[in-house]
C-alpha cells in the first residue's frame, strides 16, 4: 500500500472553508475546554481554601474556650463558672474530631485537674467551716495546683501546635502551604 498524494486543486473553496471552519471550531473548543479547566482549578483551590478556614475557625474556638476555662480558674483560685465549664466539656467533645491524640489527652489531663482541685477546694471549704482552718497541706496543694493551671494558660500555645499557620491541619488532612 501506498501513499497517495493529495490533490490540491480539486478542492473546491466551498470544502476549504468547511475544512477551515471545522478547525477553527475545533481549536475554539480545545480554548474553551482549557479555560474551564483553569476556572475549576480555581474554583477547587478556593474551596479548600475555605474548608481550611472553616476549620481553623472551628479549631481556635475550642482554643479560646479553652482558654477562659483556665483563665478563670487562675483569676479566681476556685472553679470556674458553669457556663464556661460547659464550654470546656463541649470543646473536648470537639477536639475528638478536630485536633490530633496529643491535644485530646492535653485537655483531658486539663479536665481532671480541675475535677481534683474542685473536690480540694471543697474539702478546704469544709474543713474550714468545721475545724476553723483549711486541713494540713491543703493549701500548699491548693498552691500547686493553681501553679499548674497558671503553667498550663502560659503554654496553651504549645498544645495547640498543630494549629500554627504552615503545620499540618492534622496527620492525613490538608497542608496548609
Amino acid at each position: 500500500m501506498g501513499f497517495t498524494s493529495v490533490e490540491w486543486s480539486a478542492f473546491s473553496w466551498e470544502a476549504f472553508a468547511t475544512l477551515t471552519t471545522g478547525f477553527l471550531a475545533v481549536g475554539g473548543a480545545i480554548a474553551v475546554g482549557l479555560r474551564q479547566t483553569r476556572i475549576l482549578e480555581r474554583q477547587t483551590t478556593l474551596q479548600e481554601q475555605s474548608v481550611r478556614s472553616d476549620i481553623f475557625d472551628r479549631r481556635y474556638k475550642v482554643f479560646e474556650r479553652v482558654e477562659r476555662f483556665l483563665l478563670e480558674i487562675c483569676q479566681s483560685a476556685d472553679d470556674p463558672t458553669k457556663e464556661t465549664e460547659r464550654d470546656f466539656l463541649i470543646s473536648m467533645g470537639e477536639a475528638r474530631f478536630l485536633f490530633s491524640e496529643t491535644v485530646v489527652a492535653g485537655l483531658q489531663e486539663t479536665w481532671e485537674k480541675s475535677s481534683d482541685f474542685h473536690a480540694l477546694k471543697r474539702v478546704m471549704d469544709h474543713t474550714y467551716k468545721t475545724k476553723g482552718h483549711y486541713g494540713e497541706g491543703t493549701p500548699e496543694q491548693e498552691r500547686l495546683s493553681l501553679v499548674w493551671f497558671s503553667d498550663r494558660l502560659r503554654t496553651l500555645s504549645v498544645l495547640f501546635a498543630e494549629m500554627r499557620l504552615g503545620g499540618t491541619m492534622d496527620g492525613n488532612a490538608i497542608k496548609r502551604t
